[in-house]
Parts: C-alpha cells; sequence; structure tokens
C-alpha cells in the first residue's frame, strides 16, 4: 500500500507515458512523501518486531531526532523573520 502510495500519484507528472505541461511540483509529491513515511514506519516497525529488547532504544532515538528537526526548523523560521 505505501509503495502504491509513493508511485500511482508520481506516473502522471513523471513525463514517461505521456508529455505533460507542468514541471513537478509541490502538488504533486503530496501523496508520494505520505506513501515514504508509511514505508518508514513499516520499516521502524519490523526492526522492533525483529529486536524487541531495541524497542525502547528506538523510540527513544526517534523522539530526539524528531526534536532535534523541530529545532533546526524553529531557527529556520526565526531567520525568516529577520
Amino acid at each position: 500500500m505505501a509503495i502504491v502510495f509513493m508511485i500511482v500519484p508520481f506516473l502522471p507528472a513523471s513525463n514517461l507515458f505521456f508529455r505533460v505541461g507542468f514541471v513537478i511540483a509541490e502538488r504533486i509529491l503530496y501523496l508520494s512523501s505520505i506513501g515514504f513515511c508509511m514505508l518508514v514506519v513499516l520499516g521502524v516497525r519490523q526492526i522492533c518486531a525483529t529486536y524487541p529488547k531495541y524497542t525502547k532504544v528506538s523510540k527513544l532515538d526517534l523522539l530526539v531526532i524528531h526534536l532535534i528537526l523541530l529545532l533546526f526548523k524553529r531557527r529556520k523560521l526565526d531567520d525568516k523573520k529577520l
């Protein structure tokens, strides 16, 4: 299902089958991004199921990565306000 979300919305805008009159923009890649996020979640879930003793560590790692990304995004938004 995640691969379908990644590939199917991208096909009409890829110029593989017929020429379209626009460049691939964000509006075309939204559903593809959802498919990628679903694949990441499925991968993390598989790792947690395979190695249950590392489950707490991996969840903590994901939380730390998420917080770091939020801090970088906040700094970038603060720079834009200036």
